[in-house]
């Protein structure tokens, strides 16, 4: 476009003092254009995608402490590319831009952009004060795309959330090594309950296949929330069966 051309022609001039400098740019008509168009596109999200991210950010509130912080763990293990739907959506419902969301700027979210229907909004916003949330971070819309597979689990990541919560000598996640990595408690939840909600064969013993299982529970219930193009099976990340 021609404003492209002006933009680029401006920063690549040889006169320093005709240069466009820093500030200049981010003001300069293509680029605030394209972030609008940007913005514009997440506020145009559907109302059926908007239902699925409603829902699925409730269901990750509720979710067992260790398997929220697991997840959240994996938000950190994120690329770039992959976390680009989250940032977009971060930025519309970050009115203030500070960095947090909160349950007003949300609801607002829900309500008059995604124009979701009542008893939805009432139950995603329920969920997440019962939780405990006081407001919502850019992690927390990274989990709730983790719920419904916009953004899909793979080995890395969850190797990565495994890795950070295992004890080096057994391999395996230990009361001892869930304590040394997040201390007495997960989520205001004993590390001794944490353990009372996984399946093990052996009891304070936590093997990586048994993590695996044990968040693929949880996640499987939200596949009725994917989206149709939803992602296909990753390798290391097991399915349930119907």
């Amino acid at each position: 476009s021609e404003s492209a051309r002006d933009f680029l022609a401006n920063l690549l001039t040889r006169d320093p003092k005709a240069r466009l400098s820093a500030l200049q740019a981010l003001q300069h008509d293509w680029l605030a254009e394209t972030v609008r168009q940007k913005a514009q596109q997440v506020q145009k999200m559907s109302a059926a995608e908007g239902q699925r991210f409603a829902a699925a950010l409730g269901i990750y509130a509720a979710l067992p402490p260790l398997k929220h912080f697991s997840v959240q763990l994996m938000a950190w293990s994120t690329l770039a590319e992959e976390r680009d739907e989250a940032q977009d959506i971060f930025k519309v419902i970050d009115k203030n831009q500070d960095g947090r969301c909160s349950m007003k700027e949300l609801e607002a979210f829900f309500r008059k952009e995604l124009k979701l229907p009542k008893e939805l909004v009432e139950e995603t916003m329920r969920a997440i004060k019962e939780a405990g949330w006081k407001d919502i971070t850019y992690n927390d819309v990274i989990g709730a795309l983790f719920c419904y597979h916009k953004i899909p689990m793979n080995e890395r990541m969850l190797l990565y959330s495994f890795i950070n919560l295992k004890d080096d000598e057994c391999g395996c996640i230990t009361i001892e090594s869930l304590r040394a990595a997040v201390g007495q408690e997960v989520e205001g939840t004993p590390i001794e309950d944490v353990f009372a909600d996984v399946q093990c064969k052996r009891y304070g013993l936590i093997s990586y296949e048994e993590f695996v299982k044990y968040l693929s529970m949880d996640f499987a219930t939200v596949s009725q929330f994917s989206s149709s193009e939803g992602a296909a099976p990753v390798a290391g990340y097991p399915q349930q069966k119907a």
